[in-house]
């Protein structure tokens, strides 16, 4: 069921879908999770793949372009991103419709937030951008991911990740849903948050998915190769 908060956000729970503003040209995404207080660092990682669907199969989707929009740190086909100052802030598709910030290592807020807009007050660990209007038209979905780095070699698991959202952001940095994953996570390291589906019309949809997985980075790229 879907709720509002005190500060009017939306507060999807698993299977909730939350309707984009048909007029919104771009979106951020962000991801917050509480740093350890002791032991391994979780070092939860954000992932967004644009995808198409084979024949228009939402349940057959295809990454787009062989990973060219594939929004994570092992693709090498990204492309540094820098600020106003030269400094490199974070990486992007060639296109530049899809940005993410620097990794971060350890969770809570993200060192400098840069880029997130007039409008945000909250903390993130990590974040990215989706201009939407500057997708490849064959784009139908794309797949929100986290994923633990070296979770057996540390013994990390979902369950262990505290204080885990991720929000949806109009351009200006002003929150319009998120989704606290709840369950029993153990065993998982792997983690399909949401995704942003594109309906006939154009317009885009968020769905908080909430589906663990036991696969890696490497298993969730190949899957996605068809």
């Amino acid at each position: 069921m879907v709720n509002n908060n005190e500060a009017g956000v939306f507060v999807l729970e698993k299977g909730d879908i939350f309707e984009v503003d048909k007029n919104l040209h771009s979106l951020h995404i962000g991801t917050f999770w509480d740093a350890a207080e002791g032991g391994a660092a979780h070092d939860v990682d954000s992932h967004a793949v644009l995808l198409v669907h084979r024949g228009g199969d939402a349940s057959a989707p295809v990454m787009y372009g062989q990973g060219s929009h594939f929004l994570t740190y092992a693709n090498k086909t990204l492309v540094p991103a820098k600020d106003d100052d030269g400094d490199v802030v974070g990486f992007q598709t060639a296109d530049q419709s899809m940005w993410h910030s620097a990794d971060n290592r350890r969770g809570g807020a993200m060192e400098a937030e840069k880029d997130h807009g007039g409008g945000h007050e909250e903390e993130l660990s990590e974040e990215m951008h989706i201009h939407l209007s500057r997708l490849p038209a064959k784009g139908a979905e794309i797949a929100v991911w986290l994923t633990i780095h070296k979770a057996k070699e540390r013994g990390l698991d979902f369950s262990k990740i505290k204080g885990l959202f991720v929000e949806v952001c109009d351009a200006d940095g002003n929150e319009m849903c998120r989704y606290h994953p709840t369950g029993e996570f153990a065993g998982f390291s792997a983690l399909q948050v949401g995704s942003l589906m594109k309906k006939p019309d154009g317009a885009w949809s968020f769905t908080a998915v909430g589906a663990g997985s036991k696969t890696g980075l490497a298993d969730i790229i190949s899957a996605y190769q068809g």
